[in-house]
């Protein structure tokens, strides 16, 4: 059926506005599925005793930089992150945090370790990032396996040799080491523990309680580890701000979005879930083989081609963010992933040669997709004096060419061999938006910048306009991020959930 002439712009205006309430929808459903798997599994590291603090290092990448601060090499090994010392002088490795550690309501630190020779060993912190470093000496380890149990309220803390009160709470930890050159010391596992006295299955978990009540109410020291249920209506950005102010009294509480408290306490029943399995390597192989396939014997029919040929490019953008893999690590497997859609979006434009679209255009046809970025960006500098890094500016000028790149030249132009050039500008948009998921605001955003630099490349077919609008939009963007706002951060993936 034929739309009428005068009707195509609202009918086009129509499914925009739909399509924007959908992502919307996307965003927020995930990151409350994010944050209840997040609560499951803490439900069931209490109710057995244990907690989320729980690092069992075996390579380089499970301490903070991937390295010893000072002079040392770590050696991965399937046993344990062993540590060779190669100077009498103390050195530190970082363990990761995602959220403060609350010494509070989990005032034992577990750490199993293997001494090849004697080791000096003790702790170093933070209670905020950019707090006053806490020291702590714990003891000299003799050569051989040993597990301490360390109650944190006991040991004798300072700061700048001067001794203060325990800690309650850190934002950084780091093992501080000292031996013999040649010494080593090899890290199996450390935990966080809740006291013992604490009982263990359901009835280590506070009675649930509302974020109003939780927030409204003064704090409570108790065994139990307090359970707080978020407002069922939240959207993604309010959900992590009200997270952060839980977290920021009491780092161990179990925050459940949206009232699914029944999912969490099956959990805490159920036991602690089976580890995430490894990505398998051969993944990257299989989508090589489809890309190569679908090269070397692309279907016959114009349409079917182009819609295979743009999915097969986007796969590894969206197995890493829309499946809420992507953490802020790239690891191998996604590397090659990623390695394999590149190398298949340039066999694709190689082939099609002489291609139709350009990376200049006239400077006069610049301004749609050009100026409201600049303009803002402009506004934006003059209000506040903030003017972009030019080094930072630039690097990112790429990323953003690669991108429009993957998205103008890859997908919108087969997109609209296989429909039109109205149904590929919603579509792409609505592809740029998932990109950036869970981020809500940020997926908005980028489907009406993605709705208009789509419609004008369609016409033009000129990609550096396109890329420099990305650029500016996303410098001007990133000035307004900020905690407890509706635009938390730039981040996408997993890594959006810190």
């Amino acid at each position: 059926m034929r739309v009428p002439r005068g009707a195509a712009p609202l009918l086009f205006a129509a499914t925009a506005l739909l399509l924007a309430a959908v992502l919307a929808w996307i965003g927020n459903a995930l990151t409350a599925q994010a944050l209840e798997r997040h609560a499951e599994r803490a439900a069931a590291a209490y109710a057995s005793g244990h907690s989320p603090w729980r690092w069992q290092p075996r390579r380089a990448r499970d301490v903070v930089a991937q390295r010893v601060f000072g002079d040392g090499t770590l050696r991965p090994s399937t046993a344990g992150l062993q540590l060779r010392l190669t100077a009498p002088q103390p050195v530190q490795i970082g363990l990761p945090l995602s959220v403060p550690m609350d010494f509070v309501r989990l005032p034992r630190l577990r750490l199993e370790l293997d001494a090849g020779a004697p080791i000096a060993l003790a702790l170093a912190g933070r209670q905020t990032l950019d707090g006053p470093a806490y020291y702590a000496p714990v003891t000299v380890l003799k050569p051989g396996a040993a597990t301490l149990d360390l109650a944190i309220d006991t040991l004798p803390w300072v700061i700048a040799d001067q001794r203060v009160p325990p800690p309650a709470r850190f934002a950084m930890l780091r093992l501080t080491v000292q031996g013999a050159p040649g010494a080593t010391l090899t890290l199996r596992r450390i935990e966080l523990l809740p006291p013992a006295a604490l009982p263990r299955g359901v009835a280590a978990l506070a009675a649930a309680q509302s974020y109003g009540r939780f927030m409204a109410m003064p704090p409570q020291p108790t065994l139990a580890l307090p359970v707080v249920i978020l407002p069922p209506a939240l959207d993604a950005s309010a959900m992590l701000t009200a997270r952060d102010r839980i977290q920021a009294r009491a780092p161990a509480a179990v925050i459940v979005p949206r009232g699914d408290l029944g999912a969490v306490l099956a959990a805490a029943v159920a036991g602690p879930p089976s580890p995430a399995a490894a990505t398998s390597p051969l993944l990257p192989l299989g989508l090589a083989l489809l890309a190569l396939a679908v090269l070397m014997r692309p279907p016959q029919q114009a349409r079917w081609r182009a819609l295979i040929e743009a999915a097969v490019a986007l796969v590894p953008a969206a197995w890493l963010i829309v499946g809420m893999r992507y953490d802020g690590r790239i690891g191998h497997v996604s590397a090659a992933l990623i390695a394999v859609g590149l190398i298949y979006a340039a066999a694709l434009e190689w082939r099609a040669r002489p291609r139709d679209w350009t990376l200049l255009a006239p400077v006069r046809i610049w301004a749609v997709p050009m100026l409201p970025a600049l303009a803002a960006l402009l506004a934006w500098t003059i209000l506040h004096g903030v003017t972009p890094e030019p080094l930072s500016a630039l690097r990112y000028l790429g990323w953003a060419l690669l991108q429009q790149f993957m998205l103008q030249v890859v997908v919108a132009r087969r997109l609209q061999v296989a429909g039109n050039r109205e149904a590929a500008t919603l579509a792409t948009a609505t592809l740029f938006a998932l990109l950036h998921a869970p981020n809500t605001p940020l997926m908005l955003l980028t489907f009406a910048g993605g709705l208009l630099w789509t419609a004008w490349f369609l016409r033009r077919r000129a990609l550096l306009p396109v890329a420099l609008a990305h650029a500016a939009a996303a410098l001007l963007i990133g000035g307004l991020v900020a905690p407890d706002t509706w635009l938390r951060s730039l981040e996408v993936g997993a890594r959006y959930l810190r």
